[in-house]
């Protein structure tokens, strides 16, 4: 390969030196230009082969005591993970009942070229913690400097611990079938996923609760410069215990609790508007709602309806958290909108009888929805 890039870069040099020799016209000069191009990616891609060259060399003379000479191909770039599914929560209102808080520590941003240098894992049931695991992982490569000091991770502090390989089946143990927690979990979940699949190890699925969404949804973007862990224990007053495993772990857990104390608080805060607007319902709307309750009744789902006025006085229906319809009945201009599984209809109604005569299209509606063709 490094003699096809010589010849290249003799071959398209000496078009390039010829064509500047005998340049006559603006095509001449766009052909010198392109020739001149190829060249130098020619010489960038050899000297960059070069360069490659020289740490391979350097790797193998300075840190012989972190490579294994045994397990080269265990590190090849796998095509698939072993997490064959990755389903996020998106309803972040409660804390998990059991759940692990997982984060780990790499030398970079890439799975596949990247290596773990450490694991923390701590599980949590009912807001406690019960278990904790935390490992150094001997990466069998270079530790960036960029790496080390973000995480405080060297290679003095992890030559004598095992492979990831080593360490993969408890690791596997203590997250398969849990909720999975994290800051931005998902950049984990890549990494394990890649030491799974190396590992002949698979998990089809993980459901996961990521912090940072729940911070997304907590604090108000002009609330913090950025939404990086470190920003938020600082806006949070939590003690910041540097950037490892196990502490990242513990404090995404603190701000797990007080983002939840916000959204408990704004919860509270969303009743207490909505029983207002609920006491001002005029009589139409109470009849109309209070028909569907009937109606409901008689598929046996009345206890899962619930309903919320928005702001323009339209009343938003919902079964067991899936909208069923929406209905105006105040105002100049009454509205309804019908449902089915293919298609979204407003339609302009008189008044309230003809609201009470569309409900058995609602109940249709919600006949599919609580059925198990949905």
């Amino acid at each position: 390969m490094r003699i096809l890039k010589i010849i290249g870069i003799a071959f398209f040099g000496l078009f390039t030196l010829v064509s500047l020799t005998d340049i006559h016209s603006v095509g001449d000069f766009i052909f010198t230009l392109i020739f001149g191009g190829i060249t130098f990616l020619f010489v960038k891609s050899y000297l960059k082969s070069k360069d490659n060259q020289k740490s391979s060399k350097a790797l193998k003379h300075d840190d012989s005591k972190m490579i294994s000479p045994k397990t080269p191909s265990y590190y090849q770039k796998v095509y698939s993970s072993g997490i064959s599914q990755i389903r996020k929560m998106y309803e972040l209102d409660r804390m998990p009942e059991e759940f692990v808080m997982l984060d780990i520590e790499t030398t970079g941003f890439d799975e596949n070229y990247d290596r773990i240098l450490e694991i923390g894992i701590v599980h949590y049931k009912n807001g406690e913690k019960i278990d904790s695991y935390n490992q150094l992982i001997n990466p069998d490569s270079l530790i960036p400097d960029a790496a080390s000091r973000v995480n405080g991770i060297t290679k003095e502090m992890v030559v004598d611990k095992p492979r990831i390989y080593e360490v993969i089946d408890e690791v596997y143990d203590r997250i398969n079938g849990k909720i999975i927690a994290g800051y931005n979990v998902e950049f984990d979940l890549k990494f394990l996923g890649v030491a799974f699949a190396r590992s002949k190890k698979k998990i089809d699925r993980v459901e996961v609760f990521d912090v940072l969404d729940l911070v997304k949804q907590s604090v108000g973007s002009k609330e913090t410069p950025n939404r990086k862990l470190d920003t938020i224990k600082k806006h949070f007053g939590i003690e910041n215990t540097g950037h490892r495993a196990l502490s990242d772990c513990e404090s995404t857990f603190e701000v797990m609790k007080k983002c939840l104390k916000i959204r408990e608080n704004f919860e509270l805060q969303r009743q207490a508007d909505q029983l207002d607007k609920l006491s001002k319902l005029n009589d139409n709307e109470k009849l109309f709602i209070n028909t569907l309750e009937e109606k409901l009744e008689d598929l046996g789902v009345r206890e899962k309806l619930s309903y919320n006025v928005m702001s323009d006085r339209t009343i938003n229906f919902q079964v067991d958290n899936m909208q069923i319809g929406r209905v105006k009945l105040n105002g100049r201009k009454h509205r309804m909108q019908i449902l089915d599984k293919d298609n979204v209809l407003w339609l302009d109604i008189e008044g309230v009888d003809e609201a009470l005569n569309n409900i058995k299209h609602w109940m249709k509606y919600t006949q599919y929805l609580v059925s198990d063709e949905f």
